[in-house]
C-alpha cells in the first residue's frame, strides 16, 4: 500500500467582502454600503458602477451582520408540536409566506408533545403524574 504525500490544507474561500466590492469600484467601502443599503446620496453612475462590480464579484450583503449592527433581525419565531398534521403544515406555510411579504423569515422550533411528555413520565413510574379514570 502506497501512501499519498500530504497536502497543505487549504483555507476555506472567504465570500466576497464591501472592501472587493470598493476595489473594483473605485470607490470607498462606505460608499458601498450605502448603495448596498439604498441610501439616497451617491450619485447614479457612481451607484452604477458599486452595482456592477456587486454583480460581477457576485457579491451579497451579510444578513447577519446587518441584523446585529441594526440590532433588527426580522425573523418570526414558531414553536409547534408537529408538522404531521395537515393543519400545522398549512399555517407554518401561511405564516412563512406573509412573513416573506413583508421581509421576514420564520425559524422553526420543535418542541416535545407535553402529552407524549406526561406518558412517558407516567411509564417510568412517576407518582407525580396525576392518574385519570379508576384503577
Amino acid at each position: 500500500m502506497t501512501e499519498e504525500p500530504s497536502r497543505p490544507r487549504q483555507r476555506p474561500k472567504r465570500g466576497v467582502s464591501m472592501a472587493d466590492v470598493a476595489r473594483l469600484a473605485g470607490v470607498s467601502s462606505q460608499t458601498v454600503s450605502r448603495v448596498s443599503t439604498g441610501h439616497p446620496g451617491v450619485v447614479g453612475s457612481t451607484r452604477e458602477q458599486v452595482l456592477a462590480a456587486m454583480k460581477q464579484l457576485g457579491y451579497r450583503p451579510n444578513s447577519a451582520a446587518r441584523a446585529l449592527k441594526r440590532g433588527e433581525f426580522r425573523t418570526i419565531g414558531v414553536i409547534l408540536f408537529t408538522l404531521a398534521t395537515t393543519g400545522n403544515s398549512r399555517t407554518v406555510e401561511a405564516i412563512a409566506n406573509h412573513a416573506a411579504e413583508e421581509g421576514y423569515a420564520i425559524t422553526l422550533i420543535p418542541v416535545a408533545s407535553p402529552r407524549r411528555t406526561a406518558c412517558s413520565a407516567r411509564s417510568r413510574g412517576s407518582a407525580s403524574w396525576p392518574s385519570t379514570g379508576s384503577s
